[in-house]
């Protein structure tokens, strides 16, 4: 691969045939070898850094699915509903004692002494076990290799003894699969979600760049209690941003680094905004996989008008966020006239019309949230905003007459609506 020696379109092809040829001369060589060897070949090819293989793990994903679907199909189908009956008793106080014993203390045990885990990550991980596919294929072989064992040795009693309890195996490891997916897939979410160690639906921003006009945006959102994190390479920026009071990582969006080891936990949002409209585009497609498509945005491009040749392609970049498309060089202009995040209650009183017609060309809405204090990017071209929903903008502060009427009427909705006067940021105007 290093060489480009095998075509593109063949190496998964090719990677596949070298995992089976690896996995058949291992066993001809040591009985069982396989397993061991496509286990190291597997950790070989993720550790190392010479070529890419990111696109043959994702093959590898859909054949795990495959391939594991099938093979559970195929144990699961030499079970009879009788074998399960005849063990149901046993199989639920094993499967009790591993939820309730075994788990609990090697994680706790193995915990001891360490400062890395906190009590509530250990308290997660010792619920969280599920038995799989390893558990049911190993079985079957432990089985089989007994009642082959009892064939070959019919006069000996132990082989006999062996073999008839090798028969409850298979069925009582099924019991706990089914016991373990189940408990543990129900119990995962809500407990992580209890202890504080995840978000029912995380909607915090992760922002490709720490320009002043974002450290504005990431300020006023985190100041209404919004998770914001951001990347940037320049060093006097990520400092300037920690100054803010903000999390800030100084680091390349499109790093190995930043992909590998940033915690993104709380983030569920990209917006990459850097002045460079390809390395915009280039981070939203890598961050798709983890985000999502529907998750990923740039601000728009300044080529987004210009003719095809030589415009990116727009399937190679993500959604365009905040209202109207502005481009980089308008929002830091923007910031620089001491333009600051507002948040505004839109009604069926006080609505988007009010909004705009109150604000003029001074405002640009970049962020909408839902009752459920969920954030997110305004899509550019979007023609409506229906209320009731939350809206933060990036405003200029105007004094004229009409302006302040109409700040009046949005006040007021605001009222109507119940909104607690210690979360709305209100005009001095509105407050005297």
């Amino acid at each position: 691969m290093a060489r480009h020696l095998i075509p593109d379109f063949l190496e998964s092809m090719f990677f596949l045939a070298l995992v089976g040829v690896a996995f058949a001369g291992s066993n001809a060589i040591q009985h069982e070898a396989g397993l061991l060897t496509v286990t190291v070949l597997g950790v070989a090819l993720a550790n190392q850094k010479k070529v890419s293989v990111r696109h043959i793990l994702a093959f590898k994903e859909n054949l795990r699915v495959l391939i594991i679907s099938l093979l559970f199909l195929m144990l699961s189908g030499r079970i009879e509903i009788s074998d399960l009956q005849a063990v149901w008793q046993k199989g639920l106080f094993f499967l009790a004692a591993l939820i309730l014993v075994v788990r609990p203390a090697s994680v706790f045990l193995a915990n001891l002494g360490s400062n890395r885990t906190t009590f509530r990550e250990q308290l997660f991980l010792a619920l969280l076990a599920p038995r799989g596919i390893v558990a049911a294929a190993v079985t079957s072989v432990f089985a089989l290799q007994i009642k082959g064992a009892a064939k070959a040795n019919p006069e000996n009693e132990l082989y006999a003894q062996l073999a008839e309890q090798a028969s409850e195996l298979v069925p009582l490891v099924f019991i706990v699969i089914l016991g373990t997916v189940t408990f543990y897939g129900l119990l995962a979410a809500p407990l992580a979600r209890r202890l504080g160690l995840s978000d029912a639906n995380p909607s915090g921003i992760l922002f490709a760049g720490a320009d002043p006009w974002i450290r504005t945006v990431a300020k006023g959102l985190v100041n209404e209690g919004h998770h914001c994190l951001l990347l940037d390479t320049r060093y006097e920026k990520i400092a300037a941003a920690r100054l803010d009071g903000l999390t800030a990582v100084r680091a390349n969006i499109l790093s190995e680094y930043a992909e590998e080891e940033i915690d993104f936990a709380g983030l569920g949002h990209l917006v990459a905004a850097t002045p460079n409209n390809e390395v915009n585009s280039l981070a939203a497609r890598e961050f798709q996989h983890r985000f999502g498509k529907a998750n990923v945005w740039q601000i728009t491009p300044a080529d987004v008008d210009a003719h095809h040749q030589k415009a990116v392609a727009n399937h190679m970049r993500g959604r365009f966020c905040f209202l109207g498309g502005p481009r980089f060089s308008e929002l830091s202009s923007f910031c620089r006239k001491g333009a600051e995040m507002k948040k505004t209650l839109l009604t069926e009183v006080f609505t988007l019309e009010d909004f705009k017609k109150t604000h003029g060309e001074n405002a640009i809405i970049l962020f909408k949230e839902d009752e459920d204090k969920v954030l997110t990017p305004v899509l550019s071209n979007t023609e409506k905003i229906e209320g009731p929903v939350t809206i933060h903008s990036l405003v200029i502060e105007q004094d004229d007459v009409e302006t302040k009427a109409l700040k009046r009427k949005e006040a007021n909705a605001a009222k109507d609506n119940r909104v607690d006067p210690e979360q709305k940021e209100l005009a001095p105007e509105q407050k005297s």
